[in-house]
């Protein structure tokens, strides 16, 4: 933490918890409201929380199409062995 209180720290993470639904609904002035407050209170909570979720990383980066096995198109036309 830096060298905020623990009381402190849990507020920011609710609040940067709740700017990211707030975000996610489509309202970004509530949530740019509500993650401007988190950082004032523990930029290091808002961080925690961006990175338990997942919004640190960059949407494609997130693309779970990568984790599906894929059947290379050559190996329709190769004849068994």
């Amino acid at each position: 933490m830096s060298g905020t209180t623990p009381e402190d720290h849990e507020k920011a993470r609710r609040l940067a918890e709740s700017g990211l639904r707030q975000q996610q609904a489509g309202d970004d002035s509530a949530a740019e409201k509500s993650l401007d407050q988190a950082m004032q209170l523990d930029p290091d909570a808002v961080v925690e929380v961006l990175h338990e979720t997942g919004a640190d990383t960059a949407p494609d980066a997130r693309d779970s199409s990568a984790d599906r096995d894929v059947t290379p198109p050559d190996a329709f036309h190769q004849k068994p062995a």
